[in-house]
């Protein structure tokens, strides 16, 4: 009995430990779901079948669908066809920290340009920037991409800005792909395989992936189908026309568990391999590289041995990465190069972190003295130096943008591996202060396509207690980082084993002295140097320095941010300066606006920039405009300002930084200003003539875009001076004071209002009209008219009260008095205007001088403005001398309106309504038949023979 029941016993403890053996592997693997496609579309693990759909309705599936695939079969899905999950397993996806998908597909049939096909989509909608995840197939007619989209949802309000799309893979059709999609919410990181090609990013540290679980979390994910395809399909075959098998879908949640035994055997495989002992063929590399790296992301403790022999060798047998400048593809780089890359960057991002840095003192990647740069090991590392840092910021919520942070330079550098000790007084401690280690904080993981550097090199240590160690591979300068809200008053710090970078500071009572700047400059160790004043912050490749003179520069580009303070009627004293920074590669598609603004030099910092047009240190030569990158820095730090923007004015507004830094910053003529300030090369009267010859203007429309152009080029605003002569016009007649005034009440409403320094807040012509004239005390109405503002009859009736401005008139007046008389006339401001403006506009501009006489149009422009005259100025005429014995009656009139004047029989009257459509005309006699006009406001045109108008406004009853 007892020797049965040990057997059994043993039995059950076999089965048991087997149990536990599966269970363990199934749990380490993490294995929810397993789709094979072998005749059905049933889950092979768990309880997840899916549905089958056909144009978006679940259908029994048809068993020809399954057809040959890697190993058996496989389910071929057309455009109108896909595969729905229960939204029970997006449900399990969603409880772990990550989950990752495998699965295999083929593009049987391209279909025709510009096909696409979903291959694994879990997102909340068929918008781009709706929550979640889409891979998809585009098709372009000639090659087949495959493209990863992902999008938090928030469109910008609070997370990310839109849909973030990236190329993963090119394939051909009829090729069997194997794909691989991590998404790990912990790391923040999303990775995909395509075959032997990975690519691996870091998602936004705005984007919301909390929010992204929220809003999926009740959804299906898809396999060949997205939300409501079945309307895209219908409305754009031949978008939707793509044929994909589909075979050996599996999905893990959590990931699967990465092997550390398979990343050190890979790892030490292609070490020997560089170091010449083995010889692998291509197939070989590319099975290693895979292996590692499906497994190396945060294992550098547990390889350190085969991980730092593997580094060594390569950087004893190989250039630096990114030596020289070129952009490349990282999938494009050798096995030996993207190994690299990715073991470094996972090395930096995670070893180089806040209790740690003792374990990783001495770790140096070669690719530092590429980006950020060589530094002089002679260097002596300095002990106990005390640095004063201003620990105040509160953001000016009145316009300040990306004012979550403001960075305050130390003028150390950290030699690259090397740990440095800084010491805080007690208030810092857990304040919100941080300590970054290199100047570059952008993260240029969504430029792996095409990069010159690591995407991350700079690091970030909270300030958590009196001794912070850091420490960065790469090496960089030390800034502190203090965070909105923050008041902590001027700090003394200590910095210790640190390099002397030369800073400069001219800050009232915290200055630095040009002397000491000077002295680092020249003893040569680091190859960065920051400059500081009260309104900006640079940080510039010491090749920018030349022999230019550092303190009036920046003494001056505190005078040219003063006169925008003014101008935008915000306080003279910016609660944080503004910031430019030089990079080796664009944080976006071009340059744009933020904090800092970046300009990219592809082999910064090792060029002579001293006569670049990017090098703001240049501001005091007299020609500084004309050569300054045609105004790019100040049309981008207007991006930061936040000016009230009426809608489509985005690229308009931005000139109220380099209308007064340039004219009263600079003290350059206004029509030198406008010239180089958008790269039209318009003075005022060729801004006031490119404007007052469109069809808008003619028929007295508001300014935007231009009906006689196609609709994708038609603005008549962005990027063009015209665009912003109101704000020059209310300067140039009343001052950049009184055109602060106007800022201003914005200024004090944005301050108070609950809105995001993020957005750029968007207000309405009428709030601007309106808001205009109440600031000034002055009609301010009929020239925002003349620029295109048109108010409607009600807001124009309201502001008639307002005192009628004769410098207004003046200018209106001016304007008609340049008016080309005719087409020989135009002809003169034609081969002006017309080799300075955009080539959209040329076909505008030779219709205008192939019909200016024929379309009359000299007479159409001073009609139009004799119109806005007439319109807003009461007994105001364009000639007070014919007026004297002139008479007009009845008024008001119901039937006839009779003119009484010299010469009556040579009279030619016009009858306007109040948006300058002719309703009435006469030139045979000198009256008007007014009886089936409506009751209203209208203006009356008089013009003799010798052209003299004078307008005069009637009322019909």
């Amino acid at each position: 009995m007892k020797q049965n029941y040990f057997k059994i016993s043993t039995r059950l403890k076999s089965v048991y430990f087997l149990f536990l053996s599966i269970f363990f592997i199934a749990v380490s693997n993490a294995q929810i779901s397993q789709f094979t496609f072998e005749d059905d579309i049933n889950d092979q693990v768990g309880s997840f079948d899916g549905s089958y759909l056909l144009d978006g309705v679940e259908t029994t599936i048809n068993s020809t669908l399954f057809t040959s695939g890697l190993n058996g079969k496989a389910l071929s899905l057309k455009p109108n066809e896909g595969l729905s999950l229960p939204n029970t397993l997006g449900q399990s996806i969603l409880n772990e920290n990550s989950f990752q998908v495998e699965l295999d597909f083929n593009v049987t049939e391209a279909g025709t340009g510009d096909a696409r096909k979903p291959i694994f989509n879990y997102k909340v909608s068929d918008s781009e920037t709706s929550a979640g995840f889409n891979l998809y197939t585009e098709f372009d007619g000639t090659n087949i991409k495959l493209i990863f989209l992902y999008a938090d949802g928030r469109q910008g309000t609070q997370g990310a800005d839109f849909a973030y799309s990236s190329p993963v893979g090119q394939l051909t059709e009829g090729e069997w792909v194997k794909v691989n999609l991590i998404i790990d919410f912990v790391s923040r990181t999303w990775t995909i395989r395509v075959n032997d090609s990975f690519t691996v990013q870091n998602f936004d540290p705005k984007f919301d992936l909390d929010y992204v679980k929220s809003e999926l979390s009740t959804l299906h994910p898809y396999v060949g189908w997205r939300f409501e395809l079945e309307t895209a399909v219908a409305a754009f075959p031949s978008t939707f026309s793509s044929t994909v098998k589909f075979d050996n879908l599996n999905i893990y949640a959590p990931k699967k568990a990465s092997s550390v035994s398979t990343l050190t055997n890979a790892i030490d495989e292609m070490t020997k391999s560089i170091l010449g002992t083995v010889t692998l063929t291509q197939s070989q590399k590319d099975l290693y590289t895979i292996d590692i790296l499906l497994n190396y992301s945060n294992n550098y403790a547990s390889a350190k041995t085969s991980i730092d022999a593997y580094l060594k060798a390569y950087e004893d047998n190989y250039a630096p990465l990114f030596q020289s400048g070129s952009l490349v593809n990282i999938s494009d780089l050798s096995n030996e190069s993207r190994i690299t890359f990715y073991l470094q960057q996972d090395i930096h991002d995670n070893e180089f972190v806040l209790g740690n840095i003792d374990n990783v003192s001495g770790i140096k990647f070669e690719a530092a003295d590429v980006f950020p740069g060589s530094i002089d090991n002679s260097a002596p590392r300095l002990v106990s130096q005390v640095v004063e840092i201003n620990g105040t910021y509160i953001t000016d919520r009145g316009y300040q943008r990306g004012g979550d942070t403001a960075i305050r330079p130390t003028g150390y550098y950290a030699a690259p591996g090397e740990i440095i000790e800084i010491n805080v007084p007690s208030q810092a401690i857990n304040s919100g202060l941080s300590i970054q280690v290199g100047s570059h904080a952008f993260d240029l993981t969504a430029k792996l396509g095409e990069t010159n550097r690591f995407p991350r090199i700079s690091k970030e240590f909270d300030v958590t207690q009196s001794q912070v160690k850091v420490a960065n591979p790469f090496g960089g300068a030390i800034y502190i980082l203090v965070p909105d809200g923050t008041n902590l008053g001027w700090l003394d710090i200590t910095i210790s084993n640190a390099i002397k970078s030369p800073f400069y500071r001219s800050i009232s009572g915290h200055e630095l002295s040009i002397s000491s700047f000077q002295t680092d400059l020249a003893n040569n160790y680091t190859s960065w140097i920051d400059i500081e004043s009260e309104m900006m912050l640079f940080t510039l490749p010491k090749g920018m320095i030349g022999s230019h003179d550092i303190s009036g520069a920046m003494n001056k580009w505190d005078e040219m941010w003063e006169a925008v303070q003014i101008a935008g009627g915000r306080p003279l004293k910016k609660t944080r300066s503004e910031y430019l920074l030089i990079d080796r590669r664009l944080p976006f598609g071009a340059i744009g606006a933020g904090y800092p603004m970046i300009l990219s030099f592809s082999d910064a910092p090792f060029g002579n920039y001293s006569d670049s047009g990017e090098n703001p240190l240049r501001v005091l030569e007299t020609n500084y405009i004309q050569t300054a990158s045609n105004g790019v820095l100040v049309h981008e730090f207007g991006h930061n300002m936040n000016f009230p923007t009426p809608p489509g004015e985005i690229e308009t507004t931005v000139q109220l930084v380099g209308l007064p830094a340039y004219n009263v910053g600079l003290g350059l003529p206004i029509d030198t200003v406008t010239q180089y300030l958008e790269n039209e090369m318009h003075t005022r009267d060729m801004a006031a003539i490119n404007w007052m010859i469109s069809q808008n203007f003619r028929t007295n429309n508001p300014m935007g875009c231009d009906p006689t152009m196609p609709n994708d080029v038609c603005d008549e605003k962005r990027y063009q001076i015209r665009g912003g002569m109101k704000f020059v016009d209310i300067a140039m007649l009343f001052g950049w004071d009184k055109l602060g005034k106007i800022n201003e009440v914005y200024y004090n409403r944005f301050k108070s209002a609950n809105w995001l320094a993020e957005d750029i807040p968007n207000i309405s012509s009428e709030d601007y009209i309106k808001t205009c004239t109440e600031a000034l005390d002055i009609n301010i109405t009929p020239l925002l008219h003349f620029w295109g503002y048109i108010p409607s009859q009600s807001l124009k009736d309201n502001l008639d009260s307002y005192t009628e401005s004769t410098e207004i008139l003046d200018r209106l007046n001016y304007y008609k008095s340049i008016i080309p008389a005719d087409k020989n006339a135009f002809q003169t401001w034609y081969d002006l205007i017309k080799p300075t403006v955009d080539p959209v506009h040329h076909d505008r501009f030779d219709w205008t001088l192939a019909n200016y006489d024929t379309e009359n149009i000299a007479k159409q422009i001073s009609d139009q403005i004799d119109f806005i005259i007439g319109y807003y100025f009461n007994n105001l005429s364009t000639d007070d001398e014919n007026e004297k014995d002139l008479k007009i009656y009845p008024n008001p009139a119901n039937q006839i309106i009779k003119v009484i004047a010299k010469n009556q029989s040579e009279l030619e009257l016009t009858l306007y309504d109040i948006h300058g459509r002719v309703v009435a005309y006469n030139d045979k006699s000198a009256e008007l038949d007014v009886k089936q006009i409506s009751n209203g406001t209208y203006f009356l045109r008089i013009t003799n023979l010798e052209g003299n108008s004078i307008i005069k406004k009637v009322l019909i009853k």
